[in-house]
């Protein structure tokens, strides 16, 4: 089992994780309550290693559009050298990422064909949808929520995240 390690803001070499696992509880019993079935039934292994994977996809997804990292032995792309600290929006990204990893989504799967999807039609019985997209819907998930947290630090660096 891997050492789970808390970034504390002075860029740990090994650190694998934005997020003390007492931060994600509390975050979790105030967004969510006991309405999350996975994260009440999870052990504390399991709900670091969910921490570890959501900052690997942070990390992945994010990180090559912030600015300088503090040091240049840190593991993961916060802090920065305008940091002191993990800032807080990451933290709460991390949680919200960790969240989809408990309930069984894998923020990083494969696309086996990465393209553009022109339509889409499902048949449910004598039931049947269709529906066309102009210019293409993409096959690459979106998680606004998460999206509009790291934003916020995102544009802090004065950088800009298209997704």
């Amino acid at each position: 089992m891997a050492t789970f390690i808390v970034e504390d803001g002075t860029g740990i070499a090994d650190a694998n994780s934005y997020c003390p696992l007492s931060y994600a509880e509390a975050y979790v019993d105030d967004y969510y309550g006991d309405s999350i079935a996975q994260w009440l039934s999870a052990t504390t292994q399991q709900k670091e290693r969910a921490l570890r994977v959501a900052t690997q996809y942070i990390d992945l997804k994010y990180g090559a559009s912030v600015s300088k990292k503090k040091t240049s032995t840190q593991a993961l792309s916060f802090p920065r050298v305008i940091d002191s600290v993990v800032p807080i929006d990451v933290q709460k990204a991390t949680i919200e990422s960790m969240l989809l990893v408990l309930t069984g989504y894998d923020l990083l799967g494969v696309i086996d064909e990465p393209c553009l999807i022109a339509s889409e039609k499902v048949v449910a019985g004598a039931v049947a949808t269709e529906e066309s997209y102009v210019g293409g819907k993409s096959q690459i998930p979106s998680f606004p929520k998460i999206d509009r947290l790291m934003q916020s630090v995102i544009g802090n660096c004065n950088m800009l995240y298209r997704g």
